[in-house]
């Protein structure tokens, strides 16, 4: 089964690798890579993206929910290259959270997608580590959650789509492009 075969199959959800915890912004798409894991942990989908925006959502954030512990929010350049790691095979709701992320990303919704729709949206994905999404802006929110099972607390980001013409995500990916 490919990276896409196992993403597509699961529910959209949010999750994965947050960029700095207790922000939220816009970010643009540099690349979506698929990988294998050398240590053994199975398929990987990785967001590639730039912030364009990063703002504060409070002072402080969780760093552990069972004891109340907080650190400083820090905010990310214009600029900072970021990413998301999706480890699809080791982590259970990672599939969801790179479908919800892709669905994002291209501004399709999960209740009317088609199975022709998400084959456009794997191709857009794959050709060349996504280099058609290149230069899409896309909203992200990172929050706090703690695990149901290991009780570890993490800060998953939710993507967001934002309306944009070819012409300007064009501009954009010319922007990032070394």
């Amino acid at each position: 089964m490919s990276v896409w075969d196992t993403i597509g199959k699961a529910n959209a959800t949010q999750g994965g690798t947050p960029f700095a915890p207790g922000t939220r912004g816009v970010c643009t798409v540099l690349a979506l890579r698929e990988k294998t894991s050398s240590e053994g942990k199975g398929e990987i989908l990785i967001l590639e993206a730039a912030i364009e925006t990063s703002e504060k959502k409070s002072d402080k954030y969780l760093t552990n929910v069972s004891k109340n512990e907080q650190a400083d929010v820090l905010t990310q350049k214009p600029g900072t290259e970021v990413s998301s790691v999706y480890m699809l095979t080791q982590h259970k709701a990672a599939p969801g959270a790179a479908k919800a992320m892709l669905l994002a990303v291209v501004g399709e919704n999960e209740s009317s997608l088609t199975p022709e729709a998400w084959q456009k949206i794997v191709e857009l994905a794959k050709h060349d580590n996504g280099a058609l999404l290149k230069g899409t802006k896309v909203g992200f929110d990172v929050y706090t959650k703690e695990t149901k099972v290991r009780k570890i607390t993490i800060h998953p980001v939710k993507f967001t789509h934002i309306e944009q013409t070819d012409e300007e995500i064009e501009a954009n990916a010319k922007r990032y492009t070394k």
